[in-house]
């Protein structure tokens, strides 16, 4: 039995149906678990303020390029449409005479006006657009003009009496006026002060003056100034009737008047405007005091550039005989009261005849828009309540300062101008 066992146990072996027994160790071992490596220790970093990070390099500047030349402007042309309108005029019916005038962009309407039985007619436009439009949209204009409140208050009312920014007449004795003032091109052979006011566009706007005046050979004669001269057409002066006659036609008509509409044309009217204040309030003087110590308050100034935009060499005569009148020739020690009852004499006195000048037109009219002004709480009847700039006056408000640097020089002297 135990040999069977034996051959068994031996075919089990060798056909691998054997088990090795539980408690029997294996042949092989298991190897044991490789230990961890330890991590290497932190090294010290540098702070970050001893970091220097190196600037990159600035770029190479660029080469100015030069602009390129404007385009040239297309050639103007005008396209006109006459006709007549039917208006009633004091119960009456009336055919006018009106003109379509249009660059293709904006048209214009103007009417053939006939003053002085027929001595001065020609083409017409009241304008749109007053001192208050302008004021209200433009401030960033007026900021640069440094005008004060006052200022702009004063030439509303006297505005008022002119005309629009864009207003423009051709019937006018000096040929063409233009603007809240009515500037013109001079009686005769005389200067005027419209070629003053485009030297000022010229040189403030170069090129708003070339779009609307020099592309059609309107230059600015070396002769003037600040205050007046002369206008060149085609390289010619223009200082004699014949010439001027020539801007009476419908094409200039037009020019003046689409040019008025443009905000920076408006800006140099209204410093134009404001400017003659300097030729004539710090200067012209009666019974030795100037006027910027007769006369102090917005209501008076008011009435002043009034009578000097409509005749200048009635200012003075006005005043002294109202001062005569009144016993009041001196005023340092003047209120209100005082001052109202010289310009109350004054008013009168501009409406009159005096030593050959005069009277002003309209002068009482004009005077009533004025004061309408004081009425409304625009501008003030009150000594001492103009200001021209920032600067207060001492002494109770009897005398308004000058402008920085002014150089009555620069503003020559128009009280002989008609």
């Amino acid at each position: 039995m135990k040999f069977f066992a034996q051959i068994i146990q031996f075919f089990l072996r060798l056909f691998g149906g054997g088990k090795r027994p539980d408690n029997k160790p294996d042949d092989k071992k298991t190897a044991p678990a490789p230990k961890p490596t330890p991590a290497p220790a932190p090294q010290p970093q540098p702070p970050v303020e001893d970091v220097i990070v190196p600037e990159p390099e600035p770029p190479a500047p660029a080469q100015p390029v030069e602009p390129p030349p404007p385009a040239p402007e297309p050639e103007e042309q005008l396209k006109f449409n006459e006709f007549f309108e039917e208006v009633v005029r004091k119960g009456k019916k009336v055919r006018t005479n009106k003109i379509a005038v249009t660059d293709g962009q904006v048209e214009g309407i103007f009417s053939w006006s006939v003053y002085k039985k027929g001595k001065l007619e020609g083409w017409a436009s009241f304008g749109e657009r007053t001192m208050k439009d302008f004021i209200q949209a433009e401030p960033g204009l007026l900021e640069e003009l440094e005008m004060t409140e006052s200022s702009r208050n004063i030439l509303q009312a006297v505005s008022d009496n002119e005309g629009m920014l864009e207003a423009i007449n051709a019937y006018d004795g000096a040929f063409l006026s233009f603007g809240i003032f009515q500037w013109t091109l001079g009686t005769a052979s005389n200067p005027g002060e419209l070629p003053a006011l485009l030297k000022k566009l010229k040189d403030k706007f170069p090129d708003t003056f070339q779009h609307y005046f020099g592309r059609h050979g309107v230059d600015i004669d070396r002769s003037t100034n600040s205050i007046g001269g002369y206008l060149t057409l085609d390289g010619k002066t223009v200082n004699t009737p014949e010439l001027k006659n020539k801007f009476r036609d419908k094409e200039w008509v037009y020019r003046f008047w689409r040019a008025g509409g443009d905000r920076f044309v408006q800006a140099i009217e209204v410093e134009h405007a404001l400017s003659r204040l300097r030729t004539f309030y710090w200067t012209f003087k009666v019974h030795g005091f100037t006027l910027n110590e007769i006369i102090t308050s917005e209501f008076g100034v008011g009435l002043l550039l009034d009578n000097h935009v409509n005749l200048p060499a009635l200012v003075k005569k006005a005043l002294q005989k109202a001062m005569d009148e009144t016993g009041l020739k001196d005023p340092g020690g003047w209120t209100s009261k005082e001052e109202r009852k010289v310009l109350e004499r004054y008013i009168a006195n501009r409406n009159s005849k005096i030593d050959g000048f005069g009277p002003m037109a309209n002068a009482l009219s004009r005077a009533d828009t004025t004061r309408r002004y004081v009425s409304d709480g625009i501008i003030s009847d009150e000594r001492g309540t103009f200001r021209f700039t920032s600067v207060r006056a001492r002494g109770m408000g009897n005398f308004v300062p000058m402008p920085e640097g002014f150089d009555p020089a620069e503003h020559p002297d128009l009280e002989e101008e008609g």
